[in-house]
């Protein structure tokens, strides 16, 4: 009798472990891939995993390098070690760490002269980087980079630039945080910025204060304009 209730309490405590580690696993989150897919006025780097986590971002501008850690996130096997790089980005590289930091670490080392901005997509992480030739082209043809129409949200804003041309560099800025902007009084023709912002509508705040123009809004339209 004894013997019986010794299985019974075994097999219970035998599905609640089991339960307990599937529900772990369920929970779990994965960075499956990472690859660069090239346009002709930006270049997107996309990281694939199992669910999207808000990445904890970090720039360090004089490596002009991008840290991005991911919570809670494991490497897929096919990504331990991958390293990659295009057009705008001098290396991208995947640090998984230890147990003991709890997250994996991307490292981007950007070129000088991009915008970056990182954008949440289904389970996508997108880092979209705009080239300072590239703003000029699309403020020529009178275009926007337009966003990717799954993209639901992006945060922070990333910006390295070196005597960039300003209204395009701020209308690109405009386009991303969803602002009708317009400009008003003298600005600056071109300006020079390293900044990390949490989102392209505080960059533009930290812009307007750094070339020391005034930045509100006016109804529903945000107006930058020379003091």
């Amino acid at each position: 009798m004894k013997r019986a209730i010794y299985l019974v309490y075994f097999m219970i405590l035998l599905s609640a472990v089991s339960w307990r580690l599937a529900n772990a696993s369920s929970t779990g989150n994965r960075l499956k891939s990472i690859s660069i897919v090239e346009s002709e006025n930006f270049s997107d780097l996309i990281l694939l995993l199992d669910r999207v986590v808000k990445p904890v971002s970090k720039f360090s501008g004089h490596k002009n390098c991008l840290t991005l850690d991911f919570p809670a996130t494991e490497l897929s096997p096919d990504v331990i070690c991958k390293a990659v790089a295009g057009r705008d980005v001098k290396l991208a590289y995947i640090d998984k760490g230890t147990p003991e930091d709890g997250f994996v670490r991307l490292r981007l080392y950007i070129r000088q002269d991009c915008l970056a901005s990182v954008r949440f997509a289904e389970k996508r992480v997108l880092v979209r980087l705009t080239e300072k030739s590239g703003m000029l082209e699309a403020e020529a043809s009178h275009g926007k980079v337009l966003l990717n129409p799954f993209e639901s949200n992006y945060s922070p804003a990333v910006i390295s630039l070196q005597d960039a041309p300003f209204e395009p560099a701020v209308r690109e800025l405009a386009g991303q945080a969803g602002i009708d902007l317009k400009f008003a009084g003298s600005l600056p023709e071109s300006f020079s910025v390293e900044l990390e912002a949490v989102s392209p509508l505080e960059a533009l705040k930290s812009i307007a204060e750094i070339c020391r123009l005034r930045f509100f809004h006016d109804g529903k339209v945000w107006v930058m304009a020379g003091v």
